[in-house]
């Protein structure tokens, strides 16, 4: 099974924009770490791949709470986490 660690830095926290899926310190990590259209909401995390597909995520319990608290303007650290129960689906981001 394929795993990605996401490790939110304080640069991450210091660039994201609240409220922003495209923005936010997760999709920040994502785009560093060499992913392109990275989609992040409090339910999924969308990346299309280089083969047009879309790989998702359900968020975990902690980056969830992570979101919640960084788009409502609370402080926030940061932490890491793991992708790897996903599924991969035809077609990109829709």
């Amino acid at each position: 099974m394929v795993q990605i660690e996401v490790k939110i830095t304080q640069e991450h926290i210091d660039d994201g924009y609240a409220g922003s899926c495209v923005r936010c310190p997760i999709a920040l990590c994502l785009i560093e770490m060499g992913f392109n259209n990275v989609y992040v909401s409090d339910k999924v995390i969308k990346i299309d791949n280089e083969g047009g597909e879309s790989i998702l995520h359900k968020v975990p319990r902690a980056a969830d709470l992570f979101i919640y608290d960084f788009d409502h303007c609370n402080e926030v650290e940061p932490f890491v986490f793991e992708i790897s129960d996903f599924q991969v689906h035809q077609g990109g981001l829709t």
